[in-house]
Parts: C-alpha cells; sequence; structure tokens
C-alpha cells in the first residue's frame, strides 16, 4: 500500500468487488468498520478482520451470507475457535491456558464496555491481568 500499487497473480477474476483502505495503526475494528462506510454503498458486504479469516471448512460464506438476510437484522457477527493457536507454547513451554473461550470473550467484552465508558483502563487492565494470573 505503501507505493500505491496492485500486482495482478492470476487472471482468473471471481465476482467480487476488494477495497484495501488504511483506517490507521492504532485504529480498533468498530472504528475501522465507520472509516470505510463512505465506501459501502448499500448493498449487504462482508467485513472481516486481519485475525479473522477462516478456512473454508470453519465458516460456508453463502450459506452466512443467506442466514444473514434470512433474519432481517442490521449484522450478522461469526466467530470461529481458532485451531492451534498456541500450538508452540503448548508443545514447547507446555503453556495451557487458564480461561475457557467463553470467559476470555466474556472478559474481552468488559473491557470493551469499560472503555466505551471512558472508565480506568489502567486499573481495569491490570485488574483482569492480576485475575488471570491468580
Amino acid at each position: 500500500m505503501q507505493s500505491n500499487k496492485m500486482q495482478i497473480h492470476q487472471s482468473k477474476a471471481e465476482p467480487w468487488r476488494i477495497t484495501l483502505i488504511d483506517t490507521g495503526e492504532n485504529t480498533m475494528t468498530g472504528g475501522r468498520l465507520k472509516r470505510v462506510r463512505p465506501y459501502l454503498g448499500e448493498d449487504d458486504f462482508c467485513f472481516t478482520y486481519g485475525d479473522g479469516v477462516s478456512d473454508v471448512n470453519d465458516v460456508n460464506v453463502a450459506d452466512l451470507i443467506a442466514f444473514h438476510q434470512r433474519q432481517k437484522t442490521l449484522a450478522t457477527l461469526t466467530a470461529v475457535h481458532p485451531p492451534a493457536r498456541f500450538g508452540k507454547a503448548k508443545s514447547r513451554l507446555n503453556w495451557q491456558p487458564k480461561w475457557s473461550l467463553e470467559r476470555a470473550l466474556k472478559e474481552t467484552v468488559s473491557w470493551y464496555k469499560a472503555y466505551q465508558l471512558n472508565q480506568d483502563m489502567q486499573a481495569f487492565t491490570l485488574k483482569q491481568i492480576a485475575e488471570y494470573i491468580k
């Protein structure tokens, strides 16, 4: 993106329109979505963050879009359990997560809520870290 050039690796074309937008290095996901809004138009769209890319075996995108359209909602959120993200830490350091996926998601949501409410984030984060390591 720095040189504003694009390289085509194959001439086969998919029926997609892909737009890359620099939304700022420190912008969080919600802010990124807000910053790309002018490019979206009125059609349905799919939005992912860098770590949201999934194997087609995890999520059938066509089924997901059909589900979203049937629900007639503003947004549909999809999450997948990533495979062996900490494989090296487990195998080399014998590391095991202390929290379940559900607990980690709950704590993440509470962090974002605290941030939205302008709480003291240093104190909030240190409290979460202390809870995690006890």
